[in-house]
């Protein structure tokens, strides 16, 4: 006989699972205190869920969607790139490490006890990389968005992120997190600047290649201490 899976039933599961990974962490909550929560046993839990990373996973998607789309929403009503960018940074940075006593640290404990039979995927990280991707390339100098190639800079982003959301749940808030978030702006948003200046100041062709023969001449016949070898 098929057993039918209700829909209330995987909603208390992951209302609980919420509730415990709020107030406990993901280490310190187990599958029988789920359930317990919920009103069910916890042989009942595997007819829903395989693993306790798999729960995490159905209960953080949502929750850390609900705060991009909130973001989206202010971005859309602000004006100025740099306003944006500074918005983008202080969510990943200081308001989603806070939210609900901590609950992203939740994945960050999940991932460092987690087994290949937790059944782990780079789905949601990715989906996640790519939507705040977006987001930080609209509010760049088009002649800087190549920073996207390789992800590079939303891995550190992202990276830097988990640094505060563990950071947020040992010693609380981190005070000159706005000072550092409006430096992070500046470098970007100036770095891109200074290299559309560079690249426009920058010779070219065989106009470089005689600066260069001219510059090695120079630096031959002045130079006084012997130029030490590459490592």
């Amino acid at each position: 006989m098929v057993q039918v899976k209700k829909a209330t039933v995987r909603d208390a599961i992951l209302a609980s699972a919420f509730d415990l990974f709020a107030k406990h962490g993901y280490a310190n909550t187990s599958l029988s205190a789920i359930a317990a929560h919920a009103g069910i046993t916890t042989s009942n839990i595997y007819r829903y869920y395989h693993s306790k990373l798999e729960i995490l996973y159905s209960v953080f998607g949502p929750w850390i969607t609900a705060h991009l789309d909130q973001l989206e929403k202010r971005v859309g009503r602000m004006r100025s790139p740099r306003e944006r960018l500074r918005a983008i940074l202080l969510t990943l940075w200081r308001d989603i490490p806070r939210a609900d006593n901590g609950f992203n640290n939740n994945l960050i404990q999940a991932l460092a006890i987690a087994t290949p039979s937790d059944g782990y995927s780079r789905k949601l990280l990715l989906r996640l990389e790519k939507r705040v991707s977006v987001l930080i390339l609209a509010n760049l100098p088009p002649h800087h968005r190549r920073m996207a190639k390789g992800n590079f800079l939303i891995h550190a982003l992202f990276m830097a992120a988990d640094g505060f959301a563990m950071n947020a749940k040992l010693n609380g808030p981190v005070p000159s997190i706005t000072a550092l978030v409006d430096f992070f702006c500046d470098l970007l948003i100036n770095a891109a600047s200074s290299d559309s200046e560079t690249s426009m100041r920058a010779p070219s062709g065989r106009a470089h290649q005689k600066m260069q023969k001219s510059s090695g001449a120079i630096s031959t016949r002045r130079s006084i201490t012997p130029t030490l070898p590459r490592r």
